[in-house]
């Protein structure tokens, strides 16, 4: 499943590729969360035999290859199966098999109490400090994210991620904390899922959480299968980094984080 960024978005994911594009294309590149043409020149610098050269405005398929495959860094997608709109998402993928290396792809039915094994077959792939992006992607609402429950839900089944019911699943969710890289992120991809009070509460909640950004639309979100593997939000989605920081001041903090990749 492909990622794709467009010259003006603003988001936690543009600051991990900045990042990646510092260490190996322009060191000169600032990390800013911004794509802008700073960004966009860094991209067009990108020598590769496979690399097809673009007018660099977006960030997407060999663009993402390369730069996994040169990090050895991981994208994880995680899909409610029980949800049947999710159904086109899954054959996308498979149809597509996107062009980027390490995508991993969690589909998980209708089942109860399945966070945790869902938390577990993340931890099984992404080994500490290994994991750039974890997308969910399901049905939603304001402070809701479904992972294993279709379009209905009990709170007693813990197979979302929902603010009313959080602390029941706080100790799972835990468990992913050694994962990701430092200038990773998590996105979540239900249909409002950071919209109103309940959003950003849950956002809020999962940054401080996993001390990285969380990241979810607000509006109704299109499901994947709609004829090209390429995913991204619809309209402008909300983030939240860790402690309330801003997308400027967190990105900022990432300007040498490039000197820990190998």
């Amino acid at each position: 499943m492909e990622i794709e960024l467009r010259i003006g978005d603003r988001l936690p994911v543009v600051a991990s590729a900045q990042v990646l594009l510092k260490k190996f294309v322009d060191r000169d590149l600032r990390v800013t969360g911004f794509f802008d043409s700073f960004t966009q020149k860094a991209i067009l610098k990108i020598k590769t035999p496979q690399y097809n050269r673009s007018s660099g405005t977006t960030i997407s398929g060999r663009v993402w290859s390369f730069l996994l495959q040169s990090s050895k860094l991981k994208v994880i997608d995680v899909i409610d199966g029980a949800d049947p709109a999710q159904g086109s998402t899954i054959s996308t993928i498979r149809y597509y098999q996107s062009d980027y290396a390490g995508e991993h792809m969690i589909i998980k039915r209708a089942s109860s109490n399945s966070i945790g094994d869902v938390m577990k077959e993340i931890t099984k792939f992404a080994p500490p400090f290994s994991l750039l992006l974890l997308r969910f992607h399901g049905h939603g609402a304001p402070g809701y994210q479904g992972v294993s429950c279709g379009q209905t839900y009990s709170p007693k089944e813990k197979n979302s991620i929902n603010i009313d019911y959080i602390n029941d699943i706080t100790l799972d969710l835990q468990t992913l904390c050694p994962c990701f890289a430092p200038f990773g992120s998590v996105e979540l991809h239900g249909c409002k899922t950071g919209k109103d009070q309940k959003g950003a509460q849950l956002l809020q909640k999962l940054a401080d959480l996993w001390q990285i950004p969380v990241s979810a639309g607000t509006k109704l979100q299109v499901s994947g299968g709609m004829g090209a593997a390429t995913f991204r939000f619809e309209g402008n989605p909300v983030s939240k980094m860790p402690s309330g920081q801003t997308l400027t001041k967190w990105a900022t903090s990432l300007q040498h984080s490039h000197m820990s990749i190998r």
